[in-house]
C-alpha cells in the first residue's frame, strides 16, 4: 500500500501558505486602497472616493482580486490620467468607475455596500 502521508502533509502546507499569502494580500489591498484614495483626492480633486467589491467581503477576496473604487468629481479630461496614476500602484490592480457614469446596477452596489475612503 502506498504511503500518502507526504502528499497529505504537502497539501496542508500549501493550503496554510496560501492562507498566509491571502492575509498579506488582503492587508496590502486595504493600504493600496487608502493610498489610491489619497492620490485621487489630493492630485485629481475627487470629491468622493468609495470602496466597493470583494475587498469589503473578506470571504470573497482572493489572490486574484482587484480593488474597486468609485469616484465623483474628477474632470472627464483627467479621468484616465487618474486611473493610470492609481491603477498600478502595486501588483493589485485598482479598478475605478465614475459614480455618475457607471451602470445602474453598479450604482446600486456602491450605494448599498460602499464605504467612503
Amino acid at each position: 500500500m502506498a504511503d500518502y502521508e507526504p502528499y497529505i502533509q504537502k497539501a496542508i502546507e500549501t493550503k496554510e501558505n496560501n492562507q498566509r499569502l491571502l492575509e498579506v494580500r488582503y492587508s496590502d489591498a486595504w493600504e493600496i486602497a487608502r493610498k489610491a484614495a489619497s492620490i485621487l483626492k489630493n492630485e485629481y480633486f475627487a470629491d468622493e472616493v468609495i470602496l466597493f467589491g470583494s475587498l469589503l467581503h473578506k470571504e470573497l477576496f482572493s489572490l486574484n482580486s482587484d480593488i474597486d473604487v468609485a469616484v465623483r468629481g474628477i474632470p472627464c479630461d483627467r479621468f484616465f490620467q487618474a486611473l493610470y496614476a492609481v491603477g498600478f500602484l502595486s501588483d493589485i490592480r485598482v479598478e475605478m468607475v465614475d459614480i455618475e457614469e457607471c451602470r445602474d446596477y453598479i450604482k446600486e452596489v456602491i450605494k448599498k455596500e460602499g464605504i467612503r475612503l
